[in-house]
């Protein structure tokens, strides 16, 4: 899981090099598994490493079937992996998804999950409990596989590649029909029209795994009533195992696909929020947003504790961002308070 082309353990940091036909390739993003790990280039395209026993590298472009084929993907049982798909001990490029551009990636004990510019969310490995958020997979026989090979499109959350017709349509596209879903007592997978999906799709913004469950934060599409008048509202996603409460509904029943968490009517902005999902627990912690520059409090004020910027003197807005009318020795804003500044 270290991407160094062994198995030994190291007790001090040493830098994965991966080379592509440009040259280098540049990481901006990481995320660690339960024995494995996935990478994000800056060119948008993912990559896996380490343990693959349950699919969670998304390096197969299908189910294994039968004898499966020889190659990245397939080794057979018995020839070095139990579930006869290949480890993996550098960094290999998950093919299924170079169509598309990753923005986000988030990896649970024995899956993975990424996210797409377009808004996107995609899940593989492990789906015993249903933390993917889709439909089981299928043998020829019908039997249903407790696993993805393959980077699945979470169809539910009505994303914009969700849409008929759409460009990335068969990215994650699942090999199940509709007649094998419904005899093994899944519902079918469907497209959206455009008009859906400009009324009540969503874009999924930010994704976190834990052991067996899933959380998604998306920008839910909502009407306000006058036909055109759509607003962006942050909605929590959650699927996966609940028997110690992980999911936040208040019982422990299990999800299968994604589920609204209610009750969060005064859920942070967007740009506000990290996920998180360790074994059995989840959260969210609230970050201060950020002024045009890219710096929290537009770098006119500190952060406090609570996700709430404490704007310095002459300076308002939730992100500081406003100058005061009167000069920077007119606290406008109500912030600028010392003793609660000193409380970060």
């Amino acid at each position: 899981q270290l991407g160094l082309n062994d198995r030994v353990t190291r007790r001090a940091p040493q830098k994965v090099t991966v080379t592509a036909a440009g040259g280098e390739v540049r990481f901006v993003k990481v995320a660690a598994g339960l024995y494995h790990s996935l990478a994000l280039s800056d060119d948008g395209n993912v990559y896996s490493w380490g343990w693959n026993h349950y699919g969670q590298l998304g390096l197969c472009n299908s189910i294994v079937r039968d004898q499966g084929t020889a190659g990245i993907c397939y080794v057979g049982i018995g020839a070095g992996s139990s579930s006869g798909l290949f480890d993996q001990l550098i960094p290999t490029l998950v093919e299924p998804l170079v169509k598309v551009r990753i923005v986000g990636v988030a990896a649970g004990s024995r899956h993975s999950l990424a996210i797409s510019d377009l808004g996107d969310v995609y899940a593989w490995g492990d789906n015993t409990k249903g933390q993917l958020g889709v439909p089981l997979a299928l043998d020829d026989g019908g039997n249903a596989l407790f696993y993805h090979v393959s980077p699945q499109l979470i169809r539910e959350l009505r994303s914009s590649s969700t849409v008929c017709n759409s460009k990335f349509y068969d990215v994650g596209q699942a090999s199940e029909t509709d007649a094998m879903l419904i005899a093994s007592g899944q519902p079918p997978v469907h497209c959206v029209s455009e008009a859906d999906f400009l009324r009540f799709g969503s874009d999924g913004v930010m994704a976190a795994g834990g052991d067996s469950h899933s959380l998604l934060l998306v920008k839910q599409r909502m009407e306000l009533g006058v036909p055109g008048a759509i607003i962006l509202v942050p909605r929590l996603y959650v699927m996966g195992s609940n028997d110690e409460g992980q999911l936040g509904l208040g019982n422990f029943d299990d999800h299968r696909l994604p589920f609204l968490v209610q009750g969060l009517q005064t859920f942070p902005q967007f740009d506000t929020i990290h996920l998180s999902a360790s074994d059995m627990q989840s959260g969210y912690r609230t970050l201060c947003p950020h002024g045009d520059n890219g710096v929290a409090c537009a770098d006119q004020g500190l952060c406090h504790w609570d996700g709430v910027c404490v704007c310095d003197k002459g300076r308002r807005g939730r992100d500081c961002s406003i100058t005061c009318m009167g000069g920077a020795e007119n606290a406008c804003s109500g912030h600028g308070d010392e003793e609660k500044a000193m409380m970060l």
